[in-house]
């Protein structure tokens, strides 16, 4: 297991909601591909049957199950900007 430590500075623009944040990264270590994993989980999620329904996640107790982990991780990307 390797650990990468990721920073990020994200400025939001006073008065503006139509403009997407500033972001800067700043990454130390070496980072995998995620293009396989990521090409799975879409194929994943494209041959659901019926549409994810997915609440609560994390639960009350704060754990993900690890077959939503990339939904959470969506999710919490997609709720930091309006």
């Amino acid at each position: 297991m390797m650990t990468v430590n990721c920073t990020a500075e994200v400025l939001y623009h006073l008065g503006s909601k139509t403009s997407a944040p500033d972001v800067q990264v700043t990454v130390q270590g070496e980072l995998r591909s995620t293009e396989e994993a990521d090409k799975e989980f879409y194929n994943q999620v494209r041959s659901l049957e019926k549409e994810l329904v997915a609440e609560n996640i994390p639960d009350s107790h704060g754990n993900v199950p690890p077959e939503l982990e990339p939904i959470h991780l969506l999710a919490w990307v997609a709720s930091g900007y309006d």
